[in-house]
């Protein structure tokens, strides 16, 4: 029986997993990965973070009661575009890429090395010290501006070295991982942030401006995996903050009940992307906050969704989704409703990590990725004219 280890070095937790070869889940661990974020910074401490990594692991292979001699390979994920740079002197902390620090603003001579998180992976723990990284990484790295020396680029299925023993045979930024483990030329990833991926056919691996971009995956039979990529930034913290800030004894699916609870949020709405909230007052309610964060989400997903549809000049009928925020059946339907598409949610919501193993084992893991839950549109007015009233207040009458 092959046993295998992946491990998601992710913006807000890292986790591991060990998944035997019928798609069993032997163990799964994980650990918050704290970011301190100032203004437009966003910093995360590298050796805090390099020691939490090896705790997960190292309880994850501990709860799953596996000898180390019986786990077949590790795969990895990591998140994409974080960096951070190191000389004789010592290291910087990670810029985490909602950081608006650009590494060719860090004015860095040649005798620095730069590097994204998988790199600084494989140079603190495995048994080669290796200063590498993969095709997906590299492709939104963006270190072409600076004098400091770069991270050697090998193919996303390679000889990582070892950790304890344990053969690492790949390695691959998360999103295109999610990509590949679903098997779908477009995909809604909702976790740190939301995410919508899909599919491109021209041969351009020029990065666009904004949300145009366009970025290098997991290379298939078929040949090299193009996508584009648009995103609101911040999705997971900021209802995790509604739950904190509002409700801290109640659980976040509790709090999705108190939004069921009215009808609509009574005039106050919030936009994700703007960072603006409007219509407050005194009659508002906890019941009237949850909805409007909520709705603010799904209404700003909806503007993704209809932009990706136009630049790609195609209609989705059906999207897989995946990550943390989409275990919400409430805002995944309201979702559904609005945007009339049908959502795939898979058994296991960590395609990522599902990805890095797939890849790395050739096991297509169709147990965990078969689907656990469609949610079809319904009928829903109420939701429509609040998505109504909510363009007209951010956008006027245009």
């Amino acid at each position: 029986m092959e046993h295998y280890l992946g491990v998601d070095l992710g913006t807000t937790c890292i986790k591991a997993m060990i998944v035997d070869e019928t798609g069993k889940i032997l163990s799964f661990c994980k650990n918050a990965n704290p970011i301190k974020k100032q203004d437009k910074k966003a910093r995360q401490d590298l050796f805090y973070l390099i020691q939490l990594i090896r705790e997960t692991i190292d309880r994850c292979i501990s709860d799953s009661k596996l000898e180390l001699s019986k786990i077949t390979l590790m795969a990895l994920s990591s998140q994409r575009e974080s960096f951070a740079f190191f000389d004789s002197s010592g290291y910087s902390p990670l810029f985490c890429w909602q950081d608006s620090t650009k590494p060719k603003d860090l004015n860095l001579s040649s005798k620095a090395k730069i590097a994204t998180l998988d790199t600084l992976f494989f140079t603190h723990l495995t048994d080669k010290k290796l200063f590498v990284t993969d095709t997906t990484q590299a492709s939104y790295a963006k270190f072409e501006d600076t004098k400091a020396q770069k991270a050697e680029i090998v193919s996303s299925v390679y000889d990582f070295g070892t950790y304890r023993g344990i053969p690492i045979k790949a390695s691959v930024a998360d999103h295109p991982a999610s990509l590949f483990a679903l098997d779908h030329p477009a995909v809604l990833i909702l976790g740190t942030g939301a995410f919508l991926l899909n599919q491109v056919e021209e041969d351009n691996n020029k990065n666009g401006n904004g949300n145009d971009k366009k970025y290098l995956g997991i290379e298939t039979v078929a040949g090299k995996v193009r996508y584009r990529e648009g995103c609101v930034e911040e999705l997971a913290s900021i209802l995790q903050n509604l739950v904190y800030h509002f409700s801290p004894q109640r659980t976040f699916e509790e709090i999705e009940s108190l939004s069921c609870a009215t009808f609509h949020s009574k005039g106050l709405f919030y936009h994700p992307h703007l960072k603006e909230l409007k219509g407050y007052s005194s009659s508002i309610g906890l019941c009237e906050w949850t909805r409007s964060f909520i709705e603010g989400f799904t209404f700003c997903i909806k503007e993704l969704i209809d932009e990706m549809q136009k630049k790609q000049h195609a209609l989705f009928a059906v999207l897989p989704v995946t990550g943390g925020v989409s275990k919400s059946n409430y805002m995944m339907q309201l979702l559904s409703d609005l945007s009339g598409l049908g959502l795939r949610r898979a058994r296991c919501l960590e395609a990522d990590i599902l990805g890095a193993i797939k890849l790395a084992s050739k096991n297509p893991l169709e147990k965990l990725l078969e689907d656990e839950r469609v949610f079809q549109p319904q009928s829903n007015n109420i939701l429509n004219d609040s998505y109504r009233l909510w363009k007209e207040t951010f956008y006027g009458n245009n």
